[in-house]
């Protein structure tokens, strides 16, 4: 292996609206950054940088997406493939000037250097009714195949790792777990000014529970919508809507919130309600308990790896007054108080320094 290790990088993600891909992509890399002997190519679709790219203009991505998702099923997967596939070709020329490969997203372009692959959750395999038609065919034409060239395989948590392990029969010993961190500059307990700018800036309750990106089925915000009219205080959604209409009326939608209000928006709020019927990991329930904020969430999937004891766990994801049951508890100032300590306190247990030290090992076994 040459002194210096040069890799590329998906990265495509930060082109787009930010969501948890485009987080891990971020937080990982600024952190593998800082690693000596890293020579480090962000693949943005079109040519490889030194620098992560981002989205430039949040309002016209936003219209192009929405366009794209009223598409017919035939006329979007046609399009899908054909930017694919120059894609595709563009990452062939370029390629070759790197060391190894690491794929971010949906699965591995084709490459003649060692690919080490992140799999974020199986949804698409296991529960396609949840993602636009459009989508799952795309992936069911390349994901087994592609998923042959990698030569390690990460797993964003132990959930993840399991089902990847039962699913696809992949061997155990290509198998790796990294849970994922947050951004202790982005993400910790606000001052009251940061809350006051934010609570002015959005109109916002004294007292709210807040939730994010609500346009994901697997979500699970119908249970939120439910639960709204025998909840002690309103609602508040931030984030954008994604591919699906939301159902949920009595929700009081802000749309989309730039990284820098989100500190303000977590400590403001009462509670963070995150109902998930499916997350690879939860980032947002990591960054709710960095806040202080406490959380109220499912105890499906991976969600019990990230919210540990501090979390509170809704017993029935499809019973509203189970959701109501555990909020309610939070209007006890002492117990609310209690669990603001144990949630952050659960939170300072990851951070992406430990995945990137645990992603630098792997690529390092990917070249022997």
């Amino acid at each position: 292996m040459a002194e210096k290790l040069r890799i590329i990088v998906n990265a495509i993600p930060l082109v787009n609206i930010k969501t948890g891909v485009g987080r891990y992509i971020e937080g990982l890399y600024r952190e593998l950054q800082k690693i000596k002997g890293l020579e480090i190519g962000f693949f943005d679709g079109q040519t490889v940088s030194s620098s992560m790219p981002s989205l430039r203009s949040i309002g016209s991505w936003a219209k192009k997406a929405d366009l794209f998702w009223r598409l017919p099923t035939p006329i979007a997967l046609c399009l899908r493939l054909i930017l694919h596939f120059r894609r595709e070709l563009t990452f062939k020329r370029l390629v070759s000037e790197f060391d190894l490969y690491h794929e971010t997203s949906f699965f591995p372009f084709r490459s003649p250097v060692p690919v080490v692959f992140t799999i974020h959750d199986l949804s698409l395999l296991r529960f396609p009714e949840w993602h636009p038609r459009e989508r799952v065919i795309f992936w069911r034409l390349f994901f087994r195949r592609r998923l042959k060239q990698a030569k390690e395989i990460i797993c964003v948590s132990e959930f993840t790792r399991k089902e990847v392990r039962e699913f696809l029969a992949i061997p155990e010993k290509r198998l790796h777990t990294t849970l994922l961190g947050y951004d202790p500059f982005l993400f910790r307990p606000a001052s009251s000014e940061e809350k006051e700018r934010v609570r002015k800036k959005y109109s916002l309750p004294e007292v709210f529970y807040l939730v994010l990106g609500t346009g994901d089925p697997r979500k699970n915000f119908r249970l939120v919508d439910k639960a709204s009219p025998l909840l002690p205080h309103p609602v508040v959604s931030a984030g954008w809507s994604g591919w699906s209409s939301s159902p949920e009326k009595r929700i009081h939608f802000l749309g989309y919130v730039p990284d820098r209000d989100l500190a303000g928006l977590y400590s403001l709020a009462r509670a963070f309600i995150f109902p998930s019927l499916y997350e690879g990991f939860g980032l947002p329930v990591l960054e709710a308990m960095a806040c202080s904020c406490p959380v109220v969430i499912s105890k499906e999937a991976s969600l019990p790896e990230i919210g540990g004891d501090a979390a509170l766990y809704i017993k029935d994801v499809n019973d509203p007054f189970s959701l109501v049951k555990e909020i309610k508890k939070l209007e006890d100032p002492f117990f609310r108080n209690e669990r603001k300590r144990k949630v952050l306190r659960q939170a300072q247990r990851f951070s992406w320094e430990d995945t990137a030290q645990k992603t630098h090992k792997i690529f390092l076994k990917a070249l022997r």
